[in-house]
């Protein structure tokens, strides 16, 4: 279910970045990339210990 929560939350963030770019009607700044950039991470790294502990348990 975790993993399953873990793709939404992905989702939901290239959905908000494709309607950030939308609404500025213009090319993405760098400031706003790297926000966009860290969201992603964070999402990777928490999907990737929640499949670490199912793997070890």
């Amino acid at each position: 279910m975790l993993f399953f929560d873990t793709i939404i939350i992905l989702k939901k963030l290239q959905n908000e970045q494709e309607e950030s770019v939308r609404s500025m009607n213009q090319t993405m700044n760098g400031a706003l990339y790297q926000k966009i950039a860290l969201k992603i991470a964070e999402a990777q790294l928490s999907s990737d210990m929640i499949v670490c502990r199912l793997a070890n348990s």
